[in-house]
């Protein structure tokens, strides 16, 4: 081929490559596990250009984030079970004693330390209000809340706590929330179900992309015609996912002033009016 160089070789290598295993990606599942299949496939996609990066100094502690709200939302689910149990003592022979078991590698000690944290948590959350709703009073020439008012909305902290160390000394944990019943917290238990699947998604994407820089595979393939019409392609195959999803604004295809994927979305217009599900490399 007259004129072919290293450059376009691997260009088209990795477009050839792209193309196919987005084919074989199947349109199912939530967003987190479409994005995810996409990062696989351009995983696959950097590998071959050389798109390689050091391990982020931060990633071991990004990743036990990542694994402590895991446990939260787990030990969230726990709570819920103990409060059908308040409500239907009977549950327990039903469904056996495993199911509402505290999980194995949830130890007493993480317990307190979570409550601890959750306490803390929402001090901050009141402080914080407290400190913008002041703010906002003086910038409108009225005069601010004073100390006591944001003593009194902490009692909501306080509270908290108290909660939980009458639940440590009593082992019980009592139901929550207006009307609560058994088939609301079915429904908790399964909102619950899907958060946890979408992070541990999220988390295994993480993992998996730690050496590998996918935001320049991402950018070198959205500034190429077809790889435009590819990514796009695939955004309608897969029940119409918008392409502003497959980016962060970190990692967004536009390296300008105003690289939101958004800006991109509008950059790349022409793109996405020029293909459909058909259209293939």
């Amino acid at each position: 081929m007259t004129g072919l160089t290293a450059k376009v070789f691997r260009t088209y290598n990795a477009s050839f490559t792209m193309s196919t295993l987005l084919g074989e990606m199947q349109a199912v599942g939530t967003i987190p596990e479409k994005v995810k299949a996409y990062n696989d496939a351009n995983r696959r996609v950097a590998i071959i250009c050389n798109h390689k990066r050091t391990v982020a100094a931060g990633h071991a502690a990004t990743m036990e984030k990542f694994e402590d709200k895991i446990n939260g939302l787990r030990y969230q689910q726990y709570r819920i079970k103990q409060m059908m149990l308040q409500l239907e003592p009977k549950l327990k022979k039903k469904r056996g004693e495993a199911f509402f078991a505290l999980p194995e590698d949830i130890d007493s000690e993480w317990v307190l330390k979570h409550q601890e944290a959750l306490v803390e948590e929402t001090r901050a959350k009141i402080q914080k209000k407290f400190e913008k709703e002041n703010e906002k009073l003086e910038s409108e020439g009225s005069k601010p809340m004073k100390a006591k008012e944001l003593e009194e909305r902490m009692d909501v902290a306080r509270e908290l706590e108290q909660k939980f160390k009458q639940e440590r000394k009593s082992k019980k944990i009592e139901p929550e929330g207006r009307g609560p019943s058994v088939e609301k917290f079915e429904k908790d238990l399964e909102k619950l179900d899907a958060r946890i699947a979408t992070m541990k998604t999220q988390s295994e994407d993480r993992e998996n992309n730690k050496e590998v820089a996918l935001g320049t595979s991402k950018i070198v393939s959205f500034r190429e015609t077809l790889d435009n019409k590819m990514l796009l392609t695939e955004c309608h195959r897969t029940t119409s996912t918008h392409v502003s999803r497959w980016f962060s604004a970190r990692n967004s295809m536009c390296q300008s002033s105003d690289s939101s994927p958004k800006r991109c979305v509008e950059k790349f217009d022409w793109a996405i009016k020029s293909v459909d599900e058909d259209w293939e490399f």
